[in-house]
């Protein structure tokens, strides 16, 4: 009987650890940025400029408790056209959650003139750029030009973007654990006697 206390303490400890470890918030940033350069300025600076539609807001985090602003957001974006640095029909952009963390906030099904900037092999945009809803960038679309239509064809779902929350697999895997091992104890304890 004195194991089984032992045990069950331990796997308590070990929950109520992995458990808060679960809701520790992640690290926050404050957004401070100059006003964007001239259209010509900022076509040259960013990796890819284009306008295209949110095909989808792909928010791995919508359901915690918890959010930082700093939280990344994945926003689907069907390509209508192109001035620089991309060719596919649809990509991916990536923003943090808030505007305190310099994210630009994407609304599904609004058209958006987007310039982008790369981060590793990702695009990302933020509230710093001349990226704009179509209405309110008028003088850059006239600036820019026609543009180009894309030219690779390709689909993005969104369920492709999805990652595991392994913190949560971490606590179920504990529990899961500790439920076996207390269970394999009982049995064992009971065909002893």
């Amino acid at each position: 009987m004195r194991m089984v206390k032992r045990f069950l303490a331990l796997f308590l400890f070990l929950s109520g650890f992995l458990f808060v470890l679960n809701m520790a918030p992640s690290t926050s940033y404050a957004c401070s940025c100059a006003e964007p350069g001239p259209v010509e300025e900022e076509l040259e600076r960013s990796a890819a400029v284009f306008r295209g539609e949110v095909k989808a807001v792909v928010d791995e985090k919508a359901g915690n408790a918890f959010q930082s602003s700093a939280d990344r957001i994945a926003y689907i974006i069907k390509v209508d056209k192109i001035w620089k640095g991309i060719q596919e029909t649809e990509v991916v952009v990536y923003s943090e959650r808030d505007s305190a963390s310099c994210g630009f906030n994407f609304a599904e099904g609004q058209e958006y003139l987007i310039y982008a900037n790369q981060s590793g092999d990702e695009l990302h945009v933020i509230i710093c750029s001349r990226t704009a809803d179509l209405f309110s960038a008028e003088e850059d679309l006239s600036i820019l030009g026609e543009g180009e239509k894309p030219t690779k064809s390709v689909t993005i779902e969104p369920e492709s973007l999805q990652e595991a929350d392994w913190r949560t697999i971490d606590v179920l895997a504990v529990l899961i654990l500790g439920l076996a091992v207390l269970g394999a104890y009982f049995v064992y304890r009971s065909r002893k006697n």
